[in-house]
């Protein structure tokens, strides 16, 4: 197996085992034994709050990823999202409008209230998988936790954190490319951006 190879399969497993010790502290914590509530209070549809400190992230994401540029314009053009919850599963979709017809792509990834992790669209949309898990830590946020192997391996990861009124949401996200140019992990990115609920 390369370098890369090795590489991902220790930092998932490393990934999977921190998802799982903070699933662990959260059910200590809520004296329960859940890993996500039946309900996080997270559905409903979500707009993003223009903000150019997290678009200059995330363009930088983009580009340690090289991710071709229409993806780029698309994840650019999400200013809007869905989450779904159901008792056992919390589903996360993009809005991605389309050019001035009303009309937009809904990609998303449904995420199981069982911690197990789950397949998805890679990022930077090269063949290929992110596999992701869904956690909630001890203060009540959701974490999501996801993996893409390489080329361009990286680790992502989300910590939803909704506001005591429940209309606004904070998502916190970190992101770092291991397999880096300069022979190791590259320095993590990190930004958060505020949504509203509509």
């Amino acid at each position: 197996m390369g370098r890369h190879g090795a590489v991902s399969g220790e930092i998932f497993e490393a990934v999977v085992a921190e998802a799982d010790a903070a699933a662990q502290r959260a059910r200590v914590a809520r004296g329960d034994g859940h890993l996500v509530p039946a309900r996080t209070g997270l559905a409903g549809r979500w707009r993003r709050e223009p903000c150019e400190v997290a678009a200059a992230a995330a363009r930088a994401v983009d580009e340690a990823l090289q991710v071709p540029p229409l993806q780029r314009l698309a994840l650019a053009r999400v200013t809007e999202m869905e989450i779904r919850e159901t008792d056992d599963a919390l589903e996360v979709v993009q809005l991605i409008p389309l050019n001035g017809v009303g009309a937009c792509i809904r990609r998303g990834v449904c995420y199981p209230k069982t911690g197990g992790a789950v397949q998805g669209p890679r990022r930077d949309a090269r063949p290929g998988v992110t596999r992701s898990l869904l956690t909630v830590g001890p203060k009540g946020h959701v974490h999501i936790r996801a993996f893409q192997e390489a080329p361009h391996a990286a680790v992502f990861h989300e910590r939803l954190k909704l506001s005591v009124s429940g209309a606004q949401l904070k998502v916190e996200q970190k992101s770092q490319l291991l397999d880096s140019t300069a022979g190791g992990a590259a320095e993590p990115i990190k930004h958060h951006c505020i949504w509203h609920r509509v």
